[in-house]
């Protein structure tokens, strides 16, 4: 979608599929000591997206990591709101350190990981394509494709702020 614009974003946008997340972020952590190919200052921002197919209306879409930046929380909330989803912004969270974008934030780049939480099936061979839920997931995307143009577009970079 992004390279298929007329308009060129005005920072490039790097996609990255890590392996070996549930043994230690291996992979994401590889990234950064040996394969990184330009400077870490030049990241502005990770998205994360970890689980995202089951969505459930009483937990909804956590989006963590917002409070890694100063403008996170209300640039999602603005985004999400025109979509028809529950949306959790944690602000504390046992997942913060669970996944890829972990590494990131060690490095001082903001994140926001987003994820429908675990369910009866995680790990499991019980866990089949039929369960997962496309039309929420579409609405998850669409909010992720907003994200990451409004990231890939905007004038001031994201201001990192480390949790409390």
């Amino acid at each position: 979608k992004f390279a298929t614009q007329p308009q060129r974003p005005k920072r490039s946008i790097v996609f990255v599929a890590f392996d070996a997340e549930e043994e230690g972020l291996i992979g994401s952590a590889k990234f950064f000591n040996e394969c990184l190919p330009f400077d870490t200052s030049q990241v502005k921002a990770m998205v994360n997206l970890d689980m995202v197919g089951r969505y459930n209306e009483s937990k909804g879409v956590k989006i963590i990591g917002t409070n890694t930046s100063k403008e996170g929380k209300r640039l999602i909330e603005s985004i999400a709101s025109n979509y028809d989803l529950k949306i959790n912004i944690p602000t504390k969270s046992l997942f913060f350190a669970s996944s890829d974008h972990a590494n990131f934030y060690k490095y001082g780049i903001p994140v926001f990981f987003f994820n429908t939480d675990t369910h009866k099936d995680y790990h499991r061979v019980s866990d089949e394509v039929e369960k997962i839920d496309f039309a929420s997931m579409r609405k998850i995307i669409l909010i992720v494709d907003k994200l990451i143009d409004d990231l890939a577009n905007r004038k001031k970079n994201l201001r990192f702020t480390k949790i409390k």
